[in-house]
């Protein structure tokens, strides 16, 4: 469901059919905003796998989301963002939270770390601000 909603909201389209890339590996998009590829890497047993899917190809100028990343090994980007996703329940952060929520816990690498450092800059500000309920799009 993450991996869908990022699709639509990068295509800026509510409607995008995202399905999931299980049986195929990977799925790519074309969007006025650039390219998106979604891969899931259950099935992928030796990273030798990952030159049949035009891995490295893949990666240049393209928003990846990769599911199983840890299947990729050392093959991941060095600049990337980490999202894990755990139940609410049994977390610090659950408390208040239904038996559905979900934590998302972001790691930054490289370049991404430091997008991910302005990004909570940016953040506080504008929740300093009073703006925390206004809706973001992309300019």
């Amino acid at each position: 469901e993450f991996a869908r909603a990022l699709i639509r909201a990068f295509a800026e389209d509510a409607g995008v059919d995202a399905p999931s890339p299980t049986f195929p590996i990977l799925i790519s998009y074309d969007f006025p905003r650039g390219r998106v590829a979604h891969a899931d890497l259950y099935r992928i047993i030796e990273t030798d796998e990952l030159d049949e899917l035009g891995w490295d190809e893949l990666r240049e100028n393209a928003l990846l989301l990769a599911e199983w990343p840890d299947r990729a090994d050392d093959r991941l980007p060095t600049d990337r963002l980490d999202v894990e996703l755990f139940h609410a329940a049994g977390t610090d952060f659950g408390a208040g939270l239904g038996p559905e929520a979900r934590v998302a816990i972001l790691t930054g690498h490289g370049s991404g770390g430091a997008r991910l450092d302005r990004f909570q800059i940016a953040d506080g500000l504008i929740e300093q601000s009073g703006f925390s309920a206004a809706e973001r799009v992309f300019l």
